[in-house]
């Protein structure tokens, strides 16, 4: 549940106070998100200290394959993943990937 939280607390509107680190977040894509060629361009607004360099592809696999498997083994967390997406597509924030993008050739290192 904690990993899915940190992954998505924008679906989880809390009635908190929020952190430096949220409010300095907040900031980063205030002013840094545009609007290019019919599309939302969002800086990302990382944690200081993390590799944002090109060789993290490693890195995101062992995500992906961390979500996929507790994606399997939790129904609940399954079920508010997929509302979750499908609220995120409704709105315009995110499309599906074209089939030609879904077999990628080139993985940075």
């Amino acid at each position: 549940m904690r990993m899915y939280d940190a992954e998505f607390t924008d679906a989880q509107l809390l009635n908190q106070d929020i952190s430096v680190d949220d409010t300095e977040a907040i900031a980063i894509l205030e002013s840094g998100t545009m609007f290019v060629d019919r599309n939302f361009v969002v800086p990302l607004p990382w944690k200081k200290g993390v590799n944002t360099g090109m060789g993290n592809y490693a890195s995101a696999l062992l995500r992906l394959n961390s979500l996929k498997r507790r994606l399997i083994n939790d129904e609940a967390l399954r079920f508010r993943y997929a509302q979750t997406m499908k609220i995120t597509m409704e709105k315009g924030y995110a499309v599906p990937a074209p089939g030609e993008q879904l077999q990628c050739d080139f993985h940075p290192r």
